[in-house]
């Protein structure tokens, strides 16, 4: 493909309830591929290079323009993750091939889950076979051994959590006799998209085996 062609690209990324998300990432992505037609299960292009990227406004929406290479020939556009320190949404990466390189592409995503976070108090009632791993569904944890309670002293762990349904936080150790069990707590669901609080206290009852 020839150097320096223009394409417009522009869209609104949204939840499944159409709220808007506002500085979600996507960046355009350049391949190589010496065949017609590619897929997940064969022909795959060869990676290039990052062309640029852009960040949705407080309405969802986002409008660059990029240029060809020259360099390569199939060009997608790309969700990229939430920041880990401050996660405003999950259920990411999509990707998008770009069809109409010289001319305007539209790509809207409404399948993203909106964030927001939550304080959690982490109270203990003289528990045992520590560690405790903390688990969330829609919080990405790097580092595995970073949210694990290692003693009986009082902590608060920050977890992101959705919208519209109950969100659950489990807790899970190994006993000595290498028995996993895990305590499931439930959070009901919330429409404040502000810092919110919770509070849990973990007994030895609480644990089941799984």
């Amino acid at each position: 493909m020839s150097e320096g062609i223009e394409t417009r690209i522009s869209g609104r990324i949204t939840d499944f309830n159409n709220s808007p998300i506002s500085n979600v990432k996507l960046k355009v992505l350049e391949y190589k591929s010496t065949s017609s037609s590619w897929s997940l299960y064969g022909n795959f292009p060869d990676f290039i290079q990052d062309i640029t990227s852009s960040e949705t406004n407080a309405n969802g929406e986002y409008d660059f323009t990029f240029k060809t290479s020259g360099k390569g020939n199939i060009y997608q556009i790309e969700i990229q993750p939430s920041p880990i320190s401050e996660q405003k949404y999950s259920n990411c990466c999509h990707s998008e091939r770009i069809t109409t390189i010289g001319s305007p592409f539209i790509f809207n995503y409404n399948q993203l889950i909106k964030l927001y976070p939550c304080d959690v108090t982490i109270n203990l009632n003289n528990v045992s076979n520590f560690p405790f791993q903390v688990y969330h569904e829609t919080t990405f944890n790097p580092n595995n051994n970073s949210n694990d309670i290692v003693s009986n002293n009082q902590v608060i762990r920050r977890i992101y959590i959705a919208k519209y349904s109950p969100q659950k936080l489990y807790i899970n150790r190994m006993k000595s006799n290498g028995i996993k069990q895990v305590a499931t707590y439930t959070f009901p669901a919330s429409n404040v998209e502000t810092l919110t609080i919770q509070s849990i206290t973990i007994n030895e009852t609480d644990f089941k085996d799984i």
